[in-house]
């Protein structure tokens, strides 16, 4: 019971501040981030005491997390855990009260009026076509070979990475959160606070043609992560540039463009030629594939319900304070310096914080897992340096939150502080899942990126001139 009883106080005053938070600004988007963090923080917490407590009756529910146990460590209700949930509990009302404390107060405050920019939509359908093509012919040979072979582009493509694949999944990136930045400002068709763009049936079409060869692309190589972040940008773009009342046909049509590729990937990555050509061929394939088929609607249910996202980062706290591994006292900031260095000056960069982990856990497998942005501070500062992760984060986010509106006649700087505060926390899911050195990825990857191409796509203003709300 002290495991609940923690957890839940733990909750209870993370909730309350964003209650309080959310009072403070009116801002659903700020509330969504909170939920993202702590999706990925503490929500795998509940489900792991309730196994313990109950002899694993989670897994007649769907939970399928325990394979992380054996190839990990197993996971145990002992002071080691309850120390785990507490250092959480800590980095999230961190971030939590740092925000309420700094951020604006602005639920009631009318958003100054600003002079809208025009995009066009062509250039982001090129764009992200442009991305598309080129990630595909990065890793070109690479998909051709698991064609050959018969096997999942998706499992071949990871476990046969070229020298080449860093920029292919960069590519990728670029490519989704082109075409659902795009998605959402026409969604917002006019009435976009500052970001407006044409409308019509050809966009539309145009649209959605770019959006079934994107899409259908990353799900057959299996990048949920880059399909939940483009949604996630294009959400709070949705969100950010609406200056009326938001409609609930617009939010239902970007929700199930979003959902449904998100909801099937799983079935779509799995696929091979090789089962394909089994099942014309051979008839017991064709009843084991229908049987498959049956039962894959119970497995996304599933899949969305439980989705292992939950455990995975959140066992890395417990494995760092159960192997004792001590602590590095700042070795991820000399990596997140060097990793600003070209590797053409300085090609041995020093190992970053999972790989300290990995070796602190007696981990030597290849399967790559993934170390929560909390026990990345834990083992660089000890727990002092789970307050100061939490309070550098919500200082970070405040901080942009404060300038969202600022005044500026480049369009570059007006387009960066509009969207950056939600820029960052649609980056959280990817954020939460590394250590400090993922600041650089939040820069460049999470703000810069998406701030340039959406900037690209007002170097040449459309024909039809944009409106004023």
């Amino acid at each position: 019971m002290p495991y609940f009883l923690t957890l839940g106080l733990l909750s209870a005053i993370f909730f309350t501040l964003v209650i309080l938070l959310w009072k403070k600004t009116g801002n659903m988007m700020i509330v969504i981030g909170m939920l993202l963090l702590y999706y990925w923080t503490l929500a795998g917490a509940w489900f792991i005491i309730y196994d313990q407590l109950t002899g694993n009756a989670g897994e007649r529910w769907g939970l399928h997390y325990y394979s992380y146990f054996d190839k990990l460590f197993p996971v145990a209700l002992n002071p080691d855990y309850l120390r785990s949930i507490l250092y959480y509990g800590i980095f999230l009302i961190s971030i939590a009260g740092i925000l309420w404390w700094r951020a604006p107060a602005t639920k009631n405050a009318s958003r100054p009026k600003q002079e809208p920019i025009a995009v066009h939509h062509g250039l982001f359908i090129l764009i992200s076509l442009v991305s598309m093509a080129a990630s595909f012919l990065l890793v070109r040979t690479s998909i051709l070979d698991a064609l050959h072979a018969g096997e999942s582009i998706y499992a071949y493509t990871r476990l046969h990475p070229n020298h080449l694949f860093t920029l292919h999944q960069i590519a990728n990136e670029v490519s989704i959160i082109s075409l659902m930045a795009g998605i959402a400002i026409l969604l917002n068709r006019n009435s976009g606070f500052l970001l407006q763009g044409q409308t019509g049936r050809p966009w539309w079409l145009a649209y959605g043609f770019n959006f079934i060869l994107v899409v259908l692309y990353l799900m057959i190589l299996g990048n949920k992560h880059d399909l939940l972040l483009g949604g996630l940008i294009g959400c709070f773009i949705l969100w950010r540039n609406e200056s009326g009342r938001a409609r609930l046909s617009k939010w239902t049509v970007y929700a199930l463009m979003v959902l449904l590729p998100l909801m099937s990937v799983d079935a779509i990555r799995g696929f091979t030629w090789k089962n394909k050509a089994m099942t014309a061929t051979s008839p017991a394939p064709v009843v084991q594939e229908k049987k498959s088929a049956a039962a894959r609607v119970s497995g996304i249910i599933d899949n969305i319900l439980f989705n292992d996202e939950m455990f995975a980062a959140h066992m890395s706290m417990y494995g760092a304070v159960h192997f004792k591994i001590e602590p590095t006292w700042g070795s991820s900031v000399v990596a997140l310096s060097a990793s600003f260095v070209p590797r053409a000056v300085l090609p041995n960069r020093p190992p970053d914080i999972y790989a300290y982990y990995t070796r602190g856990i007696h981990y030597h497998e290849e399967q790559g897992f993934t170390i929560h942005h909390a026990t990345g501070w834990y083992l660089n500062f000890g727990w002092p340096g789970v307050v100061l992760g939490g309070c550098c984060f919500g200082w970070l986010w405040s901080w942009l939150l404060r300038r969202e509106n600022t005044p500026n006649r480049r369009k570059l700087w007006r387009v960066f502080f509009f969207l950056a505060p939600y820029l960052l926390a649609a980056f959280i899911p990817n954020f939460i899942r590394s250590g400090m050195e993922v600041y650089k990825a939040v820069l460049l990857e999470g703000i810069c990126i998406p701030c340039l191409i959406i900037f690209a796509a007002t170097l040449i203003p459309p024909r039809t001139k944009a409106v004023q709300p």
